[in-house]
């Protein structure tokens, strides 16, 4: 202590002494570095929950509402790169090294390395991209990249909602316009099954479109889709069978992109009075025409005609006492009546009615009648042909037919557990949109199995000597495994798994095919799968919808193997043509005990752009 007034030493203002206490450098930037650290561990912990939670998601039941996408192998071994983390957050505090070795060899190997290993797994994929595009042969997927580069996996999750082409009517959507709009509705013979009846929508979608091109015509023109069932093949009795939506197995805003289509019940209910309940109020349909063909027949040549006849069976509408007709009418027979029936002779195209229609309807002023509908009925209408069968209008009908999303999710995910096939890896994408789209043979390569569709039931009795016995199936399932080098197979059919069928030692059809081709070729049971829904997603898809899955899985095989004249083959064929297969690995039908193994191939039908 010093005086005051005293002299201050030099040097004792504490300046001089460097050497006093401070944090080092290293610690601060140790502390700094393991905040850091903990940022990038948090983080990590993030992406896990998200990971986990997607794969959780996939396994469980929210996948039917979510439909999520199918995680990749990847994502599996990536998730263990979380417990080297948990190690890394765990040696922070007391700088325990061995743990921190852990972190650092575990997020090499499992995080860092498996996603490394998968991109350069999948560089093919993105030269066969590349390779493609450069080619122009890949217009159809320039909606699914980013800055030149697929961006498939972020373009599975978004939703395509351009505008369309036309509108789809419901209630709402159509209400300003039904006072300008025509309607043309149809049935089909009631014994045909569901897949000729696709057939028919064809016909009927093209009669639609060239009525709304006629120069001479209103071109409003819309068709009501003819509510589904009951069908001979939807044996589910227990399920519902009548009055089914096309909504439950296509995507009416892709038939929309063609012509403008309304679903019957909607139909109904625009036509509906307010001031009356809408499931007893009944509408009136002007004309009604069941088609049938000349009594005399073709005649010495071809030539297409129409003539209002004595029907040839008798009809299924009658007239009362009201004067109006009923009848049928999917069931809806106490909501929809008839001002007028009758039978109408018919040859040739199914354009030949737009004459028809053009000359011989005359709708009457009837405003004052809010349950008039300027409507045409067509009944039979798988009578007339196609008008362009195979042609550019035909194709465009039947690119239309996009299956619903949930039908196509389902058999996407059977495709990816187990048959190891994906749409990206078997070049196989398609866009929302079908307009924007045009497939070239031999761009599709197809999942690594065999599809096969095995007919049975009614078609061992109608077709007999093209319908194998399950002997000579299974031989031809192991001659085609072994010449193309796989080893799955996939088998659409209506033979019936469930109930047991009197076979040999009582044992099921497909078990019975199973048990042939192990003996043949060594081919164990689950190399021969077939889709068979647990009664829960039975309920929700119906028999259509599973023959819909059945269908899609098999038009993504490597080869496809149809029955003899089915139109169930035709349409898988045709799925086939759109997604771009060779046409060698998809017209092809299996062979007859006398047959052989190889035999005539279906007939080819090439799609028209």
């Amino acid at each position: 202590m010093s005086l005051p007034g005293s002299q201050h030493i030099v040097g004792t203002d504490g300046s001089d002494y460097q050497h006093r206490e401070c944090i080092a450098p290293h610690y601060r930037a140790s502390i700094e570095s393991k905040s850091r650290f903990r940022i990038l561990i948090y983080s990590h912990f993030l992406l896990g929950v998200l990971v986990f939670v997607h794969i959780l998601t996939y396994h469980t039941s929210l996948m039917s509402t979510l439909n999520v996408p199918r995680p990749h192998l990847w994502q599996y071994i990536w998730l263990n790169s979380v417990f080297a983390s948990i190690c890394g957050l765990l040696s922070i505090n007391k700088n325990r090294i061995f743990l921190m070795k852990i972190f650092f060899r575990g997020t090499a190997i499992f995080g860092l390395g498996t996603i490394i290993t998968t991109i350069i797994i999948n560089l093919s994929e993105l030269f066969t991209f590349k390779k493609l595009k450069t080619n122009h042969q890949l217009d159809e997927l320039e909606p699914q990249t980013f800055l030149g580069f697929p961006l498939l996996p972020a373009y599975s999750l978004i939703d395509d909602d351009d505008n369309n082409n036309h509108q789809q009517c419901t209630k709402d959507s159509c209400a300003s316009i039904t006072s300008s709009t025509y309607y043309v509705l149809y049935d089909v013979n009631h014994g045909e099954g569901f897949n000729l009846r696709r057939d028919v929508y064809i016909r009927m979608a093209n009669l639609i479109h060239t009525l709304r091109e006629h120069k001479s015509t209103d071109s409003n023109w819309v068709l009501v889709l003819p509510p589904w069932g009951p069908l001979y093949h939807w044996f589910s009795h227990n399920l519902p069978r009548t009055q089914l939506e096309w909504s439950h197995f296509f995507d009416i805003k892709s038939l929309s992109r063609f012509i403008p289509v309304i679903e019957f019940e909607d139909f109904l209910q625009l036509f509906t009075s307010s001031s009356s309940s809408s499931s007893t109020s009944q509408i009136t349909i002007p004309y009604v025409y069941t088609l049938q063909h000349f009594s005399e027949g073709w005649g010495e040549h071809f030539e297409e005609k129409l003539e209002i006849r004595k029907c040839n069976e008798e009809p299924m509408y009658e007239k009362r006492n009201d004067n109006y007709y009923y009848g049928w009418f999917f069931g809806y027979n106490d909501r929809v009546r008839a001002r007028q029936f009758q039978c109408l002779s018919a040859q040739g195209f199914v354009t030949v009615l737009v004459d028809f229609l053009i000359q011989n309807i005359t709708w009457l002023d009837d405003r004052n009648k809010k349950q008039f509908v300027k409507s045409i009925m067509f009944d039979r209408a798988e009578t007339l042909l196609h008008v362009d069968y195979g042609g550019y209008n035909y194709w465009r009908a039947r690119r239309s037919m996009r299956y619903a999303k949930q039908l196509v999710d389902l058999g996407n995910r059977f495709r990816a557990d187990y048959l190891n096939s994906t749409d990206l890896i078997d070049r196989t994408v398609l866009i929302d949109d079908w307009t924007k789209m045009k497939r070239h043979h031999s761009q599709a390569m197809g999942g690594p199995y065999i599809g096969i569709h095995l007919r049975r039931r009614d078609y061992i009795k109608a077709r007999p000597g093209y319908v194998p016995s399950l002997e000579h199936a299974a031989r031809q399932v192991c001659h085609h495994l072994n010449r193309l080098n796989l080893s799955l197979t996939f088998i659409a059919t209506d033979a019936d798994e469930n109930e047991i069928d009197t076979l040999l030692d009582d044992e099921n059809e497909i078990d019975t095919l199973r048990q042939h081709a192990h003996q043949l070729c060594e081919i164990s049971s689950n190399q021969i799968y077939t889709y068979r829904p647990n009664e829960k997603i039975l309920e929700k898809i119906l028999d259509g919808g599973k023959a819909i899955v059945d269908q899609w899985i098999c038009a993504h095989a490597r080869y496809f193997i149809g029955s003899y004249e089915s139109t169930f083959s035709f349409r898988i064929q045709e799925d086939r043509e759109i997604l771009g297969f060779e046409q060698d690995s998809t017209f092809n039908r299996l062979c007859g005990d006398h047959e052989g193994i190889s035999c005539q191939k279906s007939s080819v039908w090439s799609i028209a752009y």
